[in-house]
C-alpha cells in the first residue's frame, strides 16, 4: 500500500509539474490580454482546435488553425497566415456546428486455384479500401485574430482567432 501511495504522489507531482511548465513556442505575437489565457491551454497552443475557456469568471472562445512552415519567404509567410486563418475558421465551424462524416469500408477476398500439369497452386488476395468523407457547412462572423506563433521546432505555424463572450 505504501508503494501505491508513493506512486500516486510521484504521478501527481509529474502532472502538476507538467501543467505548470510553460508551453515553449517562438515568434509569438499576441493581442493584449490574450497571451496568458492561450498559453494556459496547452492543447490549443500545441495542436490547434477550438475551445471555450473560462478565466476569472470571464468566458472566451478560441479557435486555432495550424499549417506547416515552408521556406522563409514573404509569399510563404502570407500562405501560412491564409491557411492558418482558414484552418482556424474550420475549427470554429466544427466546434459550433455538427459535422457530417461518412465512411465506407470494403474488404474483397479473391482465391485463385490453378492446375498446371497436375500441380495445383492457390493464391489468396485481400484488398481493403477505407474511404472517409466529411462535410461541413457554416456561416460565421469570424472572430478577430488574437495571436500567432510557431512551434518550438519552427515546423508548424499557429493562427488564433478568438473573442471574449458576454
Amino acid at each position: 500500500m505504501a508503494t501505491l501511495g508513493k506512486t500516486l504522489i510521484a504521478f501527481w507531482a509529474l502532472v502538476c509539474a507538467s501543467a505548470e511548465e510553460p508551453t515553449r513556442i517562438r515568434e509569438a505575437n499576441f493581442e493584449p490580454g490574450f497571451e496568458a489565457i492561450l498559453r494556459a491551454e496547452p492543447i490549443l497552443v500545441n495542436e490547434g482546435g477550438a475551445k471555450l475557456v473560462e478565466r476569472g469568471g470571464v468566458r472566451y472562445f478560441f479557435a486555432v488553425g495550424v499549417t506547416a512552415v515552408g521556406e522563409e519567404t514573404a509569399s510563404e509567410r502570407l500562405r501560412q497566415i491564409r491557411v492558418g486563418r482558414i484552418n482556424a475558421l474550420r475549427a470554429a465551424a466544427e466546434f459550433m456546428n455538427p459535422v457530417e462524416v461518412r465512411t465506407e469500408t470494403t474488404l474483397k477476398e479473391t482465391t485463385s486455384i490453378r492446375n498446371i500439369n497436375g500441380i495445383k497452386t492457390a493464391e489468396n488476395r485481400k484488398t481493403f479500401d477505407d474511404i472517409t468523407r466529411t462535410k461541413l457547412e457554416a456561416i460565421l462572423r469570424a472572430p478577430p485574430v488574437v495571436g500567432s506563433w510557431k512551434s518550438n521546432d519552427g515546423k508548424l505555424f499557429f493562427y488564433a482567432i478568438g473573442t471574449k463572450l458576454h
